[in-house]
């Protein structure tokens, strides 16, 4: 249906979300990161490394490598620290705005809550309950950049027992994904670049994105969409 495996990289759904009333809260997303309780992302087991700094350390080997010299620190602070002590190359962190209980679960309404940060962005979950596509919504996160920082490039999930799963989400950016992000195609190693404020492609393919020189986010709201909107995402492929 979607993905490399299809011929189909990602979906842009532009055409099916409104996406002014997304781009005019730039403000206040932009106040709402500020004011957020800033969460280290761990891009998983399922990593490569960067082309050009092949020994660069990753956090899944190495939380497990330094277990003993963090197992009494909470996860941020195990996370800071192995990135200031031992060099491990966090890139991404972020705010939960709804945060999952699983991560098998992140797409399901009963297995997330919202967080204290919620409170920071009122104008933008009022779109999310109002206007989006979602019969119930799971996990969301704005995954924030910094100026030159590669994200690692990555497959989701836990195992390659999953890939055959396809989950529900919208990616949005606010910059026509200035943070240059793509889906690698491993048989050419071609990279397909997102040209859309808004897309939903297969977590399963490997990607990440390029580091540019400005700082920058993009926010991933996964849930369940509605029977009719996603049967007519298919009718369109089809045609």
């Amino acid at each position: 249906m979607i993905g490399l495996r299809y011929n189909i990289p990602y979906i842009d759904m532009e055409p099916y979300i409104d996406m002014q009333q997304f781009l005019d809260l730039k403000q206040e997303i932009c106040l709402g990161i500020a004011r957020s309780t800033v969460h280290y992302s761990n891009p998983g087991n399922r990593t490569f490394a960067n082309d050009r700094y092949p020994e660069q350390l990753l956090p899944y080997e190495s939380e497990i490598r330094w277990e003993e010299l963090t197992n009494d620190l909470s996860v941020t602070e195990k996370r800071k620290f192995l990135k200031w002590y031992k060099k491990v190359y966090y890139s991404t962190n972020g705010i939960f705005i709804k945060k999952h209980e699983g991560y098998l679960n992140k797409h399901l309404e009963e297995y997330s809550k919202w967080t204290e940060n919620a409170v920071h962005f009122p104008k933008f979950i009022e779109c999310i309950e109002n206007n989006l596509p979602f019969e119930q919504t799971g996990r969301i996160f704005i995954f924030c950049q910094d100026n030159f920082a590669h994200l690692t490039e990555h497959r989701d999930s836990m195992n390659d027992d999953y890939d055959n799963q396809l989950t529900d989400f919208l990616w949005f950016t606010i910059d026509k994904n200035a943070m240059r992000f793509y889906i690698r195609d491993e048989k050419n190693n071609k990279k397909h670049y997102i040209e859309s404020n808004c897309a939903w492609f297969d977590e399963n393919d490997r990607h990440g994105s390029d580091g540019v020189q400005d700082p920058t986010f993009c926010i991933r709201i996964d849930g369940v969409f509605n029977a009719s909107f996603k049967q007519k995402i298919i009718n369109d492929i089809k045609q």
